[in-house]
Order: C-alpha cells, then sequence, then structure tokens
C-alpha cells in the first residue's frame, strides 16, 4: 500500500480493510501508521540480519570471503525484497518515531544489520585482508556501494530504457570495486596519508 499509493495516503483504517480487522482492532497494537511502518522496517533490518549472520555461518575461514559473502548476501536480499528495501532505506525517521510500540527500535534494527558489515571488514583489516583504517568509515563506504547498486538495480528493473549492463556482471563489479579499493598496496596507502593530513588540518 505504501508502495502504490505513498506513505501520505496510509491510513490505519485503510489497513484494517485490507486484512479484514476491525479499525478499534488495529489501534490495540499500534497507535498511528508511523508505528506500523516502524514495525515493518525492523522486520526487514532483522531479517537481513538473520541473512548475514547465516553467510557468516557457513562461509570460509578466509575472512575475506565472507566479507565478499555477506555484500553478495546484501545485494541479493535487496533484490528478492525490492518493495519492503525502498520503503525501509526511504523512511525519514522523526526523533519521536524511533521506536514502535513494542519498544523496538527501526534504526537500533538498522544499526545492528550494518554491523555485521562493518564487523567483517574489521576482521579482514585485522588478518591482513584489507589495508588497515577505521573499520566504521570503510563499513559506511562499501554500505554506500552496494545499497546505491541494489537501489539503482531496483529502480531500473528489468526492461529500463537505459542501456544497463548484465546484472550479474555489476555486482560482480562493484563487490570487487569494494575489496581492491581497501586492498593493501600503494594507492590505499597514499589514500590514507592524505585522509590523515586532512584530519590534521
Amino acid at each position: 500500500m505504501i508502495v502504490t499509493e505513498g506513505y501520505r495516503n496510509l491510513s490505519l483504517r485503510k489497513v484494517a480493510q485490507r486484512i479484514e480487522y476491525a479499525p478499534s482492532t488495529i489501534y490495540l497494537y499500534f497507535p498511528d501508521k508511523f508505528s506500523v511502518v516502524a514495525a515493518i522496517c525492523t522486520g526487514v533490518f532483522d531479517r537481513l540480519s538473520a541473512s548475514l549472520e547465516e553467510v557468516k555461518r557457513q562461509a570460509s575461514d578466509t575472512p575475506i570471503d565472507a566479507l565478499r559473502a555477506g555484500l553478495r548476501c546484501y545485494v541479493e536480499f535487496g533484490l528478492s525484497n525490492p518493495k519492503p528495501y525502498m520503503v525501509t532505506f526511504g523512511m525519514d525517521w522523526p526523533e519521536e518515531h524511533k521506536t514502535n510500540p513494542a519498544g523496538v527500535s527501526p534504526v537500533e534494527a538498522g544499526i545492528r544489520a550494518f554491523e555485521h558489515l562493518r564487523g567483517a571488514i574489521q576482521i579482514c583489516m585485522e588478518s591482513g585482508d584489507l589495508a588497515p583504517g577505521d573499520p566504521f568509515i570503510a563499513g559506511q563506504a562499501a554500505w554506500a556501494a552496494v545499497h546505491g547498486l541494489v537501489s539503482l538495480l531496483i529502480v531500473a528493473g528489468e526492461a529500463s530504457l537505459f542501456p544497463m549492463a548484465p546484472r550479474e556482471a555489476l555486482i560482480n563489479q562493484t563487490i570487487e570495486m569494494i575489496i581492491r579499493g581497501h586492498t593493501p598496496g600503494p594507492g590505499i596507502d597514499s589514500f590514507h596519508k592524505l585522509m590523515q593530513n586532512e584530519r590534521c588540518s
């Protein structure tokens, strides 16, 4: 309903009609429509975390392979859940709506999902597979890349008028660019020196 009609046109009464419940019953669980959306988004983040946790459990002993598998898992999750994904990552969360009636914050759930990526990058830095650095910044840079890719592929769709590259090749290239961008070497060393100089100035 949010995707087809927009958030502004969503109401608890419409939700009640769709699921054939009395409006008063809905209000026993959700005080307003934003709380419904918060619960949906929290569920999306929790499912993403569960998927990433499963990938981590099944990954090989190589940290870089585990990171690569986690990035692919993120992309596949978004493409398999396009509407919930776009609603979840497209919502603006005002301060008064940081928690839903169950006391679960979609922001906190999102942070838990991000922690999987940050943690995987930190492990790769500690193992020497990735250059030393700030895993929080590196994690957000990697997230920006895969999120941008997922959003582009969802919006463009299969019948895009723009001449899109083959989907699998684009996914592989994006993931490898993330990995290579943090691989130890002269290029990344120069980048870290530049960032250090900027912080000092």
